[in-house]
């Protein structure tokens, strides 16, 4: 599973993965502050296999949000990908 935080304008990016490989896309939509989220809610993920941030939506400023993932509990295991401003289409392989 791919738990994807975005803002409305990027909702639709992963879909294909859904249709093509079969990965069910978990979308959380709206703005986020990524240091809340890990702290309180990413434990409600841990079957959860890749984590794709679109940058646009996560509050913190880029050293804030690297400090936020290091918050995460060292037996979590996942892939993360970063999409930033500019990004139009998501190439993914497995």
């Amino acid at each position: 599973m791919i738990l994807y935080l975005t803002r409305d304008a990027r909702i639709n990016l992963l879909d294909f993965l859904e249709m093509e490989q079969e990965l069910p896309v978990k979308k959380l939509i709206g703005s986020f502050s990524l240091l809340f989220f890990v702290i309180k809610d990413m434990r409600h993920f841990t079957h959860v296999r890749y984590v794709v941030l679109d940058r646009e939506a996560i509050t913190e400023s880029d050293e804030e949000l690297i400090q936020a993932l290091m918050h995460t509990k060292p037996s979590m295991t996942y892939v993360l990908w970063l999409l930033r401003k500019g990004c139009q289409q998501a190439v993914l392989y497995f």
